[in-house]
């Protein structure tokens, strides 16, 4: 398990996950169960700090041991972990605790788009394109945890 090397990166199977996703996405883990994943096929799973980066302009940062998210791009000390990961800048995640705020970063000023509450699946157009191999050229970023203010 990679969790080891880096606590906030975890290697695990379907079966360590379930509970976590059928509370948040029981549809969702209702269908995996009908697919019944062997041991073979992998999840990551990922714990970011309140403001990370998730997604910068379109590709995925994951937790380091540096504390700063690293672009999938620029894991050359994992190489598995690019590999797994290199099929679509924004990898295929669902949100399992709290909430991340899509927005775009204009320079001038910050646009939010949408909030993924848990049960919230993101990267999900972007990885229909891999399927179809269709380039794909997303701009927008994902911070862990929402910057917006809401008044009632």
């Amino acid at each position: 398990m990679r969790g080891k090397d880096n606590p906030a990166l975890q290697e695990m199977e379907w079966q360590d996950v379930r509970q976590e996703v059928k509370a948040v996405n029981s549809e969702l883990a209702a269908i995996i169960d009908k697919l019944s994943p062997t041991k073979r096929y992998k999840l990551i799973k990922a714990s970011y700090n309140f403001g990370d980066l998730i997604l910068k302009d379109g590709i995925a940062h994951l937790p380091s041991t540096t504390g700063i998210p690293s672009s999938i791009t620029d894991l050359n000390s994992d190489a598995k972990l690019k590999s797994n990961l290199s099929y679509s800048s924004i990898p295929l995640f669902l949100t399992l605790k709290n909430a991340n705020e899509v927005f775009i970063d204009t320079g001038s000023r910050i646009v939010p788009l949408n909030i993924a509450y848990p049960g919230n699946m993101l990267g999900l157009f972007e990885s229909m394109d891999f399927l179809f191999k269709q380039p794909t050229l997303p701009k927008w970023s994902v911070t862990a945890g929402s910057r917006c203010i809401f008044m009632l």
